[in-house]
């Protein structure tokens, strides 16, 4: 039963993954286009928002895009069960996914990463019980969040297993999360609250709401 809820879950966030990545294609022909032919790129953005339940705006234009999707998750927590069964529903869609499989991260995100990063054009953040926990994701999310304000790209936020409120408001696992990072990344702290604070804010998946539906629908057929 878990593992066909994950599944079933992953294959939804996977249809919302697409149009985002439609519309950011739609965005990235924008400057290049006659104003006859910018009419019909609105209303194609404008379609895919709407299904999207959100907006597609026009942003400044962004450094050469290398990935369709870039995976921000904590690895102990996602990498064996639902990190993989998504990479495998990007794979057969053939959208190209940036997964950071390293085990052993350091303590600062490398330059490279930041590259990567900039280079994506979809972001999907995994907030599962130990991400706050993690000096690593939360840079990740506080560069992801900055393409999202200079470029425009699109942002969804998973809720893994974690109360939304509890991340937004830095409660259970994600308070005593900071009070750890309180002792040596003091000048952090406050940045990496408002990430979360902000990623919080935005539409995005509950994975235990998600899982309820989905165990709703399989009752009723079985009974």
């Amino acid at each position: 039963m878990v593992l066909a809820c994950i599944q079933i879950f992953c294959a939804s966030l996977n249809h919302i993954i697409v149009l985002c990545i439609r519309c950011a294609h739609i965005q990235s022909l924008w400057s290049f286009c006659s104003c006859s032919a910018r009419k019909v790129l609105r209303r194609q953005r404008n379609l895919v928002a709407a299904m999207w339940g959100g907006s597609c705006p026009i942003s400044m234009s962004p450094p050469t895009e290398k990935y369709d999707v870039f995976l921000s998750f904590r690895g102990e927590d996602t990498r064996d069960n639902f990190i993989s069964h998504l990479s495998a529903e990007l794979c057969r869609k053939n959208i190209k996914t940036f997964i950071d499989y390293r085990l052993d991260r350091g303590k600062e995100i490398s330059p490279a990463l930041y590259t990567e990063i900039e280079q994506s054009m979809i972001y999907v953040i995994i907030l599962s019980e130990h991400y706050a926990s993690s000096t690593w994701c939360m840079d990740e999310l506080t560069k992801i969040l900055e393409c999202k304000q200079i470029y425009g790209r699109d942002v969804i936020p998973v809720f893994y297993k974690v109360d939304p409120s509890n991340v937004r408001n830095q409660r259970e696992s994600y308070e005593e999360a900071f009070i750890e990072h309180q002792q040596r990344f003091r000048d952090k702290v406050d940045t990496w609250k408002g990430a979360l604070t902000q990623v919080a804010g935005l539409s995005g998946w509950d994975s235990q709401v998600t899982r309820s539906l989905i165990i709703l629908k399989w009752s009723q057929y079985i009974y």
